[in-house]
């Protein structure tokens, strides 16, 4: 009886940090030869991992603020007097907003033709055609969603950052929506005004009310305004504050932290080897 219970407490001693020591020490060019090993798998897995590239493109909004307010003030006192002025919804939406809209990232997708950049795998470059059925407008702009991000920080600047297989491509999207969402704003901001004036010049005719006509000579004299800011203005929405650049080193995979992870895994592998020979091998 004394002698099953000093076996069984003999079978359950502990191992200590310095039995697992001296064990790592007796197998320690088996520790050093898996480790490395990981270390180099960790290396020849870089050959089989798509590159990614980046480009960013910081911006600051160009704000109208000011100039809208003052529309709206006399927006309102032209309602006031009996005049309903087109609804554009004036500053509800910002540049911002609808640069991350789906209508616009469908306009951009379509005007620059990146689905083939979107969808590489189905589509075939040799004869410029789809394998199969070619890829949905929601599709894409949630494949653009996804390579395409933008970040606000808290000083105003933004930064859009974009991530492709093709250094080339990711440069030449981050740069291309920019410079559409400029183009996109600077139309729509010119058809508005033209479209107001005109009306207005309208309820001028209609009116010989000297405060009346001198609220409709405001807000065409305000218009004119800002269609001709639109007209000259290229960077109409967003000023560049620094292009997208040519990136010739990928953001993915990095190459440390592959051949890193490859010495960790090869190192803890060899650990649970040497564990099992050392004490539970024996054991049995």
């Amino acid at each position: 009886m004394m002698k099953s219970l000093e076996q069984k407490e003999t079978n359950n001693v502990e191992i200590s940090i310095l039995d697992i020591a001296l064990a790592i020490n007796i197998y320690r060019n088996f520790f050093i030869s898996f480790s490395l090993l990981g270390f180099i798998l960790g290396w020849l897995a870089l050959n089989f991992v798509t590159p990614l590239y980046t480009s960013d493109i910081v911006v600051i909004s160009n704000s109208n603020e000011e100039s809208s307010n003052e529309l709206n003030a006399l927006g309102g006192l032209a309602s006031y007097a009996g005049i309903q002025l087109p609804s554009y919804e004036r500053g509800s939406a910002s540049a911002l907003e609808i640069l991350r809209s789906r209508t616009f990232k469908k306009s951009f997708i379509e005007k620059f033709n990146i689905k083939p950049i979107l969808f590489p795998q189905e589509w075939k470059s040799e004869n410029n055609s789809w394998n199969g059925k070619e890829p949905s407008d929601l599709g894409s702009v949630s494949m653009l969603d996804e390579i395409m991000i933008i970040k606000k920080a808290e000083s105003g600047l933004i930064t859009i950052f974009v991530t492709t297989p093709s250094a080339e491509n990711s440069q030449n999207i981050a740069n291309n929506i920019i410079n559409y969402i400029n183009q996109f704003m600077r139309e729509r901001k010119i058809k508005e005004s033209e479209e107001s004036i005109v009306f207005l010049k309208q309820e001028l005719s209609k009116s010989s009310v000297s405060g009346i006509r001198d609220s409709i000579f405001n807000l065409i004299e305000k218009n004119l305004s800002e269609k001709t800011f639109a007209n000259v203005n290229e960077d109409f929405a967003f000023q560049i504050i620094d292009k997208a650049e040519f990136s010739n080193s990928p953001s993915y995979p990095n190459k440390l932290q592959f051949q890193i992870i490859g010495l960790v895994l090869g190192a803890i592998f060899s650990f649970f080897v040497i564990i099992y020979l050392s004490f539970i091998r024996e054991k049995k």
